[in-house]
């Protein structure tokens, strides 16, 4: 009980609804206005109720449609997934669930929706379901259309004849095309992420690193360039590229490059060059070579007089000498001794120079007269292990040594070709010689020097290298140019050679045997020389 002086609690007024419209009419100005379908679907009665967007999305009123079968609309392809999502949003009352679906316009066209769903009720699933439907038919053909560009792109650099790849703005190699494995014998994975110049030859790296700052410096702009790319079997490739930005706009994302193997086409230029250039030479020689025949003709007579005298004059000073050894010395025998002695010594001279001059003549005759053809089946291995044994033992009994330990590596495979034995087996017993020589003038110099010669048989396709290799002086880089010219040599002035022998060996394997006769120069130093002949079919 309260007493009459207690004070009273003031009462508190009751809380009124704002005006304006019921909750119900506010939710229905939502959902009469959303961009969204909404609909209500009874699984007895169908469409029980749809919002005024169908008809801007689909091409229907709502009268049109109330009371109809929702699977009416969908697509027949569509039509199990559909029902199993209603199926699976039955079996769990309050449980959204989202999927995409195709349903039919009024035009008949096929628009793609996608949509959430959820039962109204939590316990009572016979109210129906309720779907909020978005139509998402232009993201979904840009989505189509992106795979198909994506697959399009995807087939285009799996099947291109080219190498594709992209590099980032470091050179790392992001992506490479499936034909990396014809073209450079490497798998995509075996290079991505490594970076792309150090495949390049040391001569193109440089190069290659400029024309990707130029490329940086202009977005959008594209070069050309020709480079040698190292093949996974250690050959050098030739490639011509064409490269770009990533994006026109910027460098940061990177480089797209094209580049096709132009390796038959480099050498077929160098072959069409070279060849050129041995018809120019040949015709400037044609002369001197006709020139150098009646010289040669000239000179012989004269020079086997030289030398006979020579001989003869060594002779008579020395059957003279055994004439005053036969009488009393006297003061003036002993200067007649002396000048007999040196008329001696001058004899031999001439009889020696008489000689070289011979040796020279009998060269330039060599390369003047055409070359022999008797060309039969040859067994490589047996020529290489006969005429490598006999250069190697006459290089011994003439300089009194040694000589470089000779290693022979011969491949079982190489099998036969057509050609002149003679012929080739002093070409390589020129290589040779010449080896023994490079190694020899190394070891005079360099008391810790190791001398080696290796020669090499290979079987590669429809044709088998001869490698005739060292580890001596090399080849000096101011003749290498010209190295099998005539008259080019790198022996000093005086020892007989004429700079010939490289030259009537490229002639003999070129022009005798339709073959190839290069120089390379080994990691390890020293001289290479490679003969490449067709083989025997």
């Amino acid at each position: 009980m309260h007493s009459d002086s207690a004070p009273r609690r003031r009462a508190r007024p009751i809380p009124t609804r704002p005006a304006g419209p019921p909750p119900d009419a506010h939710f229905r100005r939502l959902i009469e206005n959303a961009s969204d379908l909404i609909q209500v679907v009874s699984p007895t009665a169908g469409i029980v109720y749809t919002s005024p967007s169908v008809e801007r999305l689909l091409g229907y009123t709502p009268e049109e449609i109330l009371g109809a079968s929702t699977m009416g609309f969908i697509h027949p392809d569509d039509h199990d997934h559909v029902q199993q999502e209603i199926m699976a949003l039955l079996a769990r009352p309050g449980v959204t669930r989202a999927t995409t679906y195709r349903v039919r316009h009024k035009d008949g066209r096929w628009r793609t929706l996608e949509a959430r769903g959820r039962t109204l009720s939590l316990s009572d699933v016979s109210e129906g379901l309720v779907v909020n439907a978005r139509d998402v038919t232009e993201r979904v053909e840009a989505e189509a259309a992106l795979r198909a560009s994506e697959e399009h792109f995807r087939r285009l650099t799996e099947n291109a004849s080219d190498m594709i790849q992209i590099v980032d703005a470091d050179a790392r190699i992001v992506y490479t095309g499936p034909s990396v494995a014809r073209l450079l014998g490497y798998t995509p994975a075996e290079i991505a992420g490594e970076w792309a110049l150090s495949f390049l030859h040391p001569d193109d790296t440089s190069t290659a690193a400029a024309s990707l700052a130029v490329l940086a410096s202009a977005p959008g702009t594209s070069l050309s360039i020709c480079y040698r790319v190292r093949h996974k079997d250690g050959r050098w490739r030739h490639f011509e590229a064409n490269c770009r930005t990533l994006s026109p706009d910027s460098p940061d994302e990177g480089f797209v490059v094209n580049a096709r193997d132009i390796t038959e086409r480099v050498e077929a230029d160098e072959a069409l060059r070279r060849a050129q250039d041995r018809l120019l030479q040949q015709e400037r020689l044609a002369g001197l070579g006709r020139m150098a025949a009646g010289i040669a003709h000239e000179l012989k007579n004269p020079l086997n007089f030289v030398t006979n005298f020579a001989d003869l004059s060594v002779e008579l000073a020395e059957d003279l000498g055994a004439l005053l050894q036969a009488r009393p010395a006297s003061q003036a025998d002993g200067e007649i001794a002396d000048l007999l002695a040196d008329l001696a010594a001058n004899a031999r001279k001439i009889a020696a120079h008489g000689r070289r001059a011979d040796a020279i003549v009998r060269s330039m005759m060599d390369h003047a007269r055409p070359h022999a053809d008797d060309h039969q089946r040859i067994g490589v291995n047996a020529l290489v292990e006969e005429h490598v044994a006999v250069a190697a033992q006459a290089w011994r009994t003439k300089h009194g040594r040694q000589g470089a330990a000779t290693t022979l590596h011969l491949d079982p495979a190489a099998g036969t070709i057509e050609g002149a034995p003679r012929d080739l087996g002093r070409v390589l017993a020129s290589l040779v010689s010449n080896a023994l020589d490079a190694t020899a003038e190394r070891q005079a110099t360099d008391a810790a020097y190791r001398p080696r010669l290796c020669v090499r048989t290979r079987r590669c396709g429809a044709h088998v290298e001869i490698t005739v290799s060292d580890n001596g002086i090399g080849v000096p880089e101011t003749i290498r140019a010209h190295l099998f010219e005539p008259f080019v040599t790198t022996k000093p002035t005086g020892q007989g050679h004429v700079g010939l022998g490289l030259s009537l060996a490229r002639d003999v394997v070129e022009q005798g045997h339709g073959g190839r006769l290069d120089h390379t120069i080994p990691r390890s130093g020293g001289a290479s020389f490679t003969i490449r002949l067709p083989a025997s079919p």
